[in-house]
């Protein structure tokens, strides 16, 4: 199988359960419609048991699209002397799992239920998830010889991180100042509605308008595994077949990667 359907479920998945949860949620008058965070949108039933399903889905693919970048990496790289590089790539592994598994604590308890447990989810998705990337990054500029791997996704990755990475720093800074102006609200209002009119509805606006931008900079971090996984051929137990089309567009590769590329894949198509 090509492994590159997998980013691409990333980033369709995450906007449509956003989306449809969001639209459901204002429609019950559970939230209102000036951008909520993404988890009131997933809070109340019947909505969140779409935004559970949905994010589950999402988070195996996030875990599945994880573990095939180490397994590419580690191939590719089998015999190469860099301890730098396979630490790196087993740290993003762990990372990039425990982020996923993020992804399931914030779908499966829901913040108006088990508020201590969905919050340490958020910190593991997008903490953990900005970790990643930075992972990731550097990876991706000591692995720039990989087959499908191009100048210009390194960089865009590196541009993605710096923003995903003060996303979720600004995230929490805006959010506190917006609970501290606010207070207590001493209405009958569910705490997960603000109003213009609330204190700190400024502060808020932008923290929530960052989280829904950092949720999906993060989708669209994984889709730009795309190309690399394109002319990865998976298969299970999982093992790395490059065309032979791609070894030959990267006219970067040299004699001792040609030998590894040829050493550490299956087979070689044709």
């Amino acid at each position: 199988m090509r492994g590159h359907v997998l980013p691409v479920l990333q980033l369709v998945l995450l906007p449509i359960c956003c989306t449809a949860t969001y639209v459901w949620s204002v429609l019950l008058g559970h939230v209102e419609a000036g951008f909520p965070y993404i988890s009131d949108t997933g809070t109340y039933p019947p909505e969140s048991c779409l935004f559970g399903l949905l994010l589950d889905i999402y988070a195996t693919v996030t875990a599945i699209s994880v573990y095939l970048r180490w397994q590419q990496i580690r191939t590719f790289y089998e015999s190469d002397g860099s301890c730098g590089l396979r630490r790196a790539n087993t740290a993003g592994l762990v990372l990039g799992l425990i982020a996923a598994f993020g992804v399931l604590l914030v779908a499966n308890f829901q913040e108006s239920n088990v508020i201590y447990v969905h919050l340490v989810g958020a910190l593991f998705a997008f903490g953990g998830g900005a970790i990643y990337t930075w992972i990731q990054t550097v990876i991706s500029y000591k692995a720039h010889l990989l087959p499908g791997h191009h100048a210009c996704l390194r960089h865009f990755r590196a541009v993605l991180s710096i923003a995903i990475t003060a996303s979720c720093v600004l995230v929490v800074v805006f959010a506190s100042l917006a609970k501290n102006k606010r207070g207590d609200i001493k209405t009958d209002r569910q705490g997960f509605k603000w109003l213009p009119s609330d204190k700190g509805f400024a502060e808020h606006i932008i923290s929530t308008a960052l989280e829904w931008a950092m949720a999906f900079m993060s989708a669209t971090f994984f889709a730009s595994f795309y190309r690399e996984f394109k002319v990865f051929t998976f298969t299970m137990p999982v093992e790395f077949t490059v065309t032979e089309r791609e070894v030959k567009v990267n006219g970067d590769l040299t004699s001792s990667e040609m030998q590894r590329a040829a050493f550490t894949v299956a087979t070689i198509e044709y």
